[in-house]
C-alpha cells in the first residue's frame, strides 16, 4: 500500500515539475504551423495488442501521407 500511495505522489510531483516545459514545447509545436500538438500512431504492443500512441508532433502535419512519396529520394535502405 505505501509502494502504490509513494509512486502515486512521486509521479504527480514529476508532472508538476515538467509540466513548464511540457507546456513550452506544445506552444511552440502550435505556433510553429498551427497545425495539431499531439500525434497519434496505432502501434502494436505486448501479445500483438494495438494501442494508441501519442507523441508531441515534431513533423509536418501530413507527414505520414507524404512518406511513400519522399522513400524514392532516401539514400539509404530503410
Amino acid at each position: 500500500m505505501m509502494k502504490r500511495v509513494s509512486d502515486i505522489v512521486m509521479a504527480s510531483v514529476g508532472l508538476l515539475i515538467i509540466s513548464p516545459v511540457m507546456l513550452a514545447i506544445a506552444a511552440g509545436v502550435k505556433l510553429q504551423d498551427g497545425g495539431p500538438i499531439i500525434f497519434r500512431q496505432a502501434r502494436i504492443g505486448r501479445q500483438g495488442k494495438p494501442f494508441t500512441m501519442l507523441k508531441f508532433r515534431s513533423m509536418v502535419v501530413d507527414a505520414e501521407a507524404r512518406k511513400l512519396e519522399l522513400m524514392e529520394h532516401n539514400e539509404g535502405k530503410g
